[in-house]
């Protein structure tokens, strides 16, 4: 019986130290995927306006996503082959930043800063069905074309004058989580399609790699605390569609200095919902973080008139410890 109860002791002292390890090799191996080292975020800005969340009802649902790398390979070499292909021959170029190509009415751009494609003209795009356009179509074209495996959302449709339909998408990686661009309506790429052709398309080309690190997202309570100081990093975009009809609208739109002034009267925002994108700029930002994106309403001043207008907001999501902004 002694014997016996020493065995049993051993054992459980055996148990005990056997999930201690375990649980010390998982809580490290836990710590390994998280980033701790401060990384660039050089997609964001920092702005003086400042925006009230105490009016979002639903926050977000993960506490942490992934950190994405951004490939820093272009894809000249196949742009190249499909120009030539197409019969356009080259009209300008600085190498190693854009190239321009044309043919009649026909054209082609390449955009090395920012790995955008822009095409311009009747079949130079083709597959065998687009008289419905869906987020396949834009895979089709990317496998097609670029031999590219890439997901995406189909968000937005508008009808143009001349019968065209344009078709705005996000590209999507990890499964779900959509990229965004300064763009006027977000989109990562968007074509044109009139009569089942392709009239016109604008296409990222970059790619993103996954580190499989994650990234903490700040809370709502550190949110508040941090989103309204000077040095934090957001980007403010005014839907300033209200205006349109106003008097000499169209002449300011293209005025950046006036447009800026009136960019300064933006006040009293109120957020409505918040969600969590990734902000693509260009090549030289080098990784894809999570940032929050907020649609709110906010006040703006034209012409001694205030008007209620939609914003967007893109504000940074994870410790502001862990970023290294960039110096321009």
């Amino acid at each position: 019986m002694k014997n016996k109860k020493i065995i049993i002791i051993i054992s459980a002292v055996l148990v005990i130290v056997l999930i201690l390890v375990l649980i010390f090799f998982f809580s490290n191996k836990k710590d390994e995927n998280v980033v701790i080292t401060p990384i660039r975020q050089t997609s964001m800005r920092t702005s003086s306006e400042k925006i009230s969340i105490d009016t979002i009802d639903k926050w977000v649902e993960n506490n942490s996503s992934y950190l994405w790398q951004i490939q820093s390979d272009v894809q000249l070499e196949k742009v190249q082959h499909f120009v030539e292909d197409k019969g356009l021959h080259l009209s300008y170029s600085k190498e190693g930043f854009s190239y321009h190509w044309v043919n009649n009415n026909q054209r082609i751009s390449y955009n090395l800063a920012t790995n955008v494609l822009s095409v311009v003209g009747e079949d130079l795009l083709s597959l065998d069905q687009v008289d419905t356009v869906t987020a396949e179509t834009f895979s089709k074209l990317m496998k097609k074309y670029f031999d590219l495996d890439l997901e995406y959302e189909v968000f937005k449709t508008e009808k143009g004058e001349e019968g065209q339909t344009t078709y705005f998408a996000k590209r999507i990686i990890d499964g779900n989580n959509p990229v965004e661009m300064e763009a006027w309506h977000h989109q990562t790429d968007h074509i044109a399609v009139k009569d089942g052709k392709i009239l016109f398309a604008k296409l990222l080309l970059a790619r993103f790699i996954n580190t499989n690190k994650l990234l903490p997202l700040v809370s709502k309570k550190e949110l508040k605390a941090f989103v309204n100081q000077l040095e934090y990093p957001k980007i403010v975009i005014p839907n300033a569609n209200v205006l349109l009809d106003e008097p000499e609208y169209e002449y300011i739109s293209y005025d950046s200095e006036k447009w800026g002034k009136i960019n300064k009267t933006i006040r009293d925002c109120n957020a409505d919902k918040i969600s969590v994108v990734y902000l693509y700029k260009d090549m030289s930002q080098e990784n894809l973080t999570p940032v929050y994106k907020i649609e709110a309403q906010c006040k703006m001043t034209y012409d001694k008139e205030d008007y209620f207008i939609p914003s967007t907001w893109y504000v940074n999501a994870i410790n502001p410890e862990l970023i290294l902004l960039d110096d321009k």
